[in-house]
């Protein structure tokens, strides 16, 4: 079923690791805008935004929620049916069974024991590196590894006990529109250098601690985890216009071409040279 919902809304290069059981499904693909019925389903539902996003809005019988899902937050949808209008993403999500997993003896949270809303919007840093190793995992080894089901039971223990994080994220007050601008003209320019927290903090005076939390309420990124989105955006730009992996590399701040291969996988899945390869 969820293949099915993969084929109508995803884009035909989807990458897709599903378990034999069909209990567990990952997925990697580029989201079409969407509006429409979400029918039932036995499947948790977990996405991480890479990319795009926007408002989120859903309808579950008297129940009405509206909620922007920026890059590096995290969606949670319950099997519960329900209407649902969602942006153009660009998404690494997970499925989970509860109740295979559950009956399996992998887990002893069920569809009955985890209480998840209907929706929800999570920041968890710890959640999206997680699902982040998960997907480098599977490439190379598949989902079939103990280390695959004890990331996804770390995941879903995590979502048992996330009460505070989102509730304190809503309570941090963000960023003024021209504050967050200034900060992200100096991100910009300053992609080919070294970058820390304590200068764009310095550049508001504010203390570090603050500054990070008001940064991530307005973007839902850490601001480290935003200057690398934004070197890798930046390099994949450069890479279209078929600059060389090393001149890529300086542009955008790694002296050593190597990490910059390395990260720039870990970002986008794959190594900076086959990506070129791939878009052109």
């Amino acid at each position: 079923m969820l293949k099915r919902e993969i084929d109508n809304y995803g884009e035909h290069s989807a990458q897709v690791f599903a378990s034999s059981d069909d209990s567990t499904l990952l997925v990697r693909s580029a989201f079409k805008t969407f509006a429409g019925e979400i029918p039932a389903s036995p499947y948790l539902r977990i996405g991480l935004n890479l990319g795009g996003g926007g408002l989120v809005k859903q309808w579950s019988g008297t129940r009405f929620i509206e909620e922007e899902w920026s890059r590096g937050a995290l969606t949670v949808w319950s099997g519960d049916p329900c209407y649902a209008q969602c942006p153009t993403v660009d998404m690494l999500g997970l499925a989970v069974n509860l109740n295979a997993w559950h009956l399996a003896g992998r887990t002893e949270l069920s569809a009955d024991n985890l209480t998840v809303k209907t929706f929800q919007i999570i920041n968890d840093e710890f959640m999206s590196a997680m699902l982040m190793a998960l997907w480098r995992s599977a490439q190379i080894y598949g989902i079939s590894t103990v280390f695959f089901e004890q990331g996804v039971r770390q995941i879903l223990e995590r979502l048992s006990a996330e009460k505070p994080q989102r509730q304190v994220l809503l309570n941090r007050r963000p960023l003024t529109k021209r504050a967050l601008t200034r900060v992200q003209e100096l991100v910009k320019d300053k992609l080919h250098a070294d970058l820390s927290v304590a200068q764009m903090a310095g550049l508001l005076q504010m203390d570090e601690t603050s500054f990070a939390k008001s940064f991530a309420r307005s973007t839902g990124l850490t601001p480290f985890a935003y200057i690398t989105a934004q070197r890798m955006e930046k390099a994949q730009a450069l890479l279209k216009l078929d600059f060389s992996v090393t001149d890529v590399a300086t542009s955008v701040g790694y002296t050593n071409p190597s990490k910059f291969a390395a990260a720039f996988r870990r970002y986008v899945g794959i190594t900076p040279s086959v990506w070129r390869k791939m878009s052109n």
